[in-house]
């Protein structure tokens, strides 16, 4: 068994398995933690941009949504 792993192993799959670990085990994330609002251009961000149904009325800001725009038909009365 030990002769068989060891003749699998080669440079490029020792080598490709420390990156992994490595990309897997660094900071992988770290572009999801540090952006913010201030990050995003004005109107960088439309209607296309917001998966159906992701935003709910925490994510707004008071006042900040009025009837102008909301289009007809798209709220059902109990909302």
């Amino acid at each position: 068994m030990a002769r068989q792993l060891r003749r699998s192993l080669t440079f490029a799959n020792v080598c490709s398995f420390i990156a992994l670990v490595f990309a897997l085990g660094t900071r992988g994330a770290y572009a999801a933690n540090t952006i913010g609002s201030d990050d995003v251009a004005i109107g960088a961000i439309d209607s296309n941009s917001v998966l159906d149904e992701s935003l709910t009325s925490s994510d707004l800001a008071t006042d900040s949504v009025g009837s102008a725009e909301i289009a007809d038909g798209s709220i059902a009365a109990a909302r």
